[in-house]
């Protein structure tokens, strides 16, 4: 986890390898890596936006262009539904999790592979049941066939 948070003083360009390194859209801004206090967050949006965009030059600190204020975050034991609920009432894709300390993110693509999974879970479970049914359907069957043929 540490590898993939800042501070506000690292150069910009610093944080987007880390993005691109570990193919993520989020680096959350800490006070200092020894507390590891969710100061912010720098989005690859942040980067392009406020930066690249606005035709700024260098490579500035990252707290020329991190999202800080209001910041949308849960905590690390926090219920699918509560995530999904703050990520909905902030309008954001990616939350960091902390208890104090940054303990990760959770983004809109980690909660599509728990639906996913779930949902192939879900298959694999109703599948067996019918594979069940139809096979003692068949025992039933080959039973009363059997009593018939006596």
């Amino acid at each position: 986890m540490e590898s993939r948070a800042t501070t506000p003083l690292w150069a910009l360009s610093h944080v987007a390898e880390i993005m691109r390194d570990a193919r993520v859209g989020i680096v959350p801004v800490v006070s200092d890596r020894d507390s590891m206090r969710v100061e912010g967050v720098i989005t690859d949006r942040d980067i392009v936006i406020r930066h690249v965009a606005e035709g700024h030059q260098g490579d500035p600190p990252v707290a020329e262009h991190m999202t800080s204020g209001r910041l949308y975050t849960v905590h690390p034991d926090a219920a699918l539904e509560e995530v999904l609920d703050v990520m909905s009432a902030g309008g954001v894709r990616r939350v960091p999790r902390h208890d104090g300390r940054l303990a990760g993110v959770v983004c809109q693509a980690d909660i599509a592979r728990v639906g996913a999974r779930e949902h192939r879970r879900r298959n694999r479970v109703r599948a067996a049941r019918q594979t069940s049914r139809r096979t003692v359907r068949r025992q039933v069957r080959m039973t009363v066939l059997d009593e018939h043929r006596r």
